[in-house]
């Protein structure tokens, strides 16, 4: 069974680990995580197979936080960290199975953003009262709003945080979303700080790269250290192409390969099948 060697995954529920770092067929889990620049949230779909079911549903229930971790020896690292919203109960033949539904981000929404900013204040610090009254750490690139102007006379933010942010990012051109209990704010078509990771058929690259009219999608080994807002260089021979009803003649030969900004990030996995894949969406 070699297409398990290395796998990990972990569970951990309020902090504490629930499922310790295992690998192999200890137990079945099958996950589905989508982090979304564009969405702002993120959302987990994460199936245990044959825990024993009285337990499982006293610890696993709405409303906990939850984290899961995937990777492989020597490289784990969270692919998600929220907070469940439901809890469901399947069977399929003799398995069992624990279905649980979570929305990234473990401070509970119920916060309120009040303060009043005095003259001249900078988009930046609006949005470093919004991230504080989230509760969650900031990823910020100042030098994303350096040319935007000041408020002359000041800004007044009250409310729910996250609908300020959407406000103030279709105003100002950026894009956020918690990963990992972190606010991730990146301005339209620039990147969190960091190297590009390059990813290439000699590292994990599984098929080939889907170049689209805006961007690239490709397919990974599962790699937790590819991060929303970061960067992708794709170093790829081959490429196939999806441009829709549009058509381009001469399209280059290195078309596809490059660095990319990375928008969307898909994890899946089945520990008793082949999936164990990230998914990148990225653009120019």
């Amino acid at each position: 069974m070699t297409r398990f060697y290395g796998r990990l995954w972990e569970v951990l529920l309020d902090g504490e680990t629930y499922i310790a770092p295992t690998s192999g067929r200890q137990f079945r889990v099958v996950f589905n995580i989508l982090v979304d620049l564009g969405g702002s949230i993120t959302y987990a779909d994460i199936a245990i197979y044959n825990l024993n079911q009285s337990t499982a549903l006293k610890v696993l229930r709405r409303g906990v936080e939850i984290g899961f971790r995937g990777g492989y020896d020597g490289l784990i690292d969270y692919l998600f960290s929220g907070r469940i919203t439901n809890v469901l109960r399947e069977r399929n033949g003799s398995d069992t199975i624990v279905r649980i539904l979570a929305k990234g981000g473990s401070q509970p929404k119920q916060q309120i953003v009040n303060v009043a900013l005095g003259k001249n204040a900078r988009v930046t610090d609006i949005i470093k009262s919004c991230a504080t009254a989230t509760g969650y750490s900031l990823v910020l690139n100042e030098n994303d709003f350096a040319q935007v102007d000041p408020y002359p006379r000041g800004y007044t933010c009250t409310g729910d945080p996250f609908v300020q942010l959407d406000s103030l990012g279709k105003r100002h051109n950026f894009q956020y979303t918690i990963e990992n209990d972190r606010l991730i704010v990146v301005g339209d078509g620039s990147f969190r700080e960091g190297d590009p990771i390059v990813v290439n058929e000699l590292n994990g690259m599984e098929g080939i790269p889907e170049i689209t009219e805006n961007g690239v999608d490709v397919s990974l080994r599962l790699m937790p250290k590819l991060k929303i807002g970061g960067r992708v260089d794709i170093r790829s021979e081959l490429a196939t192409f999806n441009f829709g009803n549009m058509y381009f003649q001469d399209v280059p030969e290195n078309a596809g390969s490059g660095i990319y900004n990375i928008y969307r990030l898909v994890h899946a996995g089945d520990s008793y099948g082949e999936s164990w894949t990230t998914r990148v969406t990225g653009y120019r």
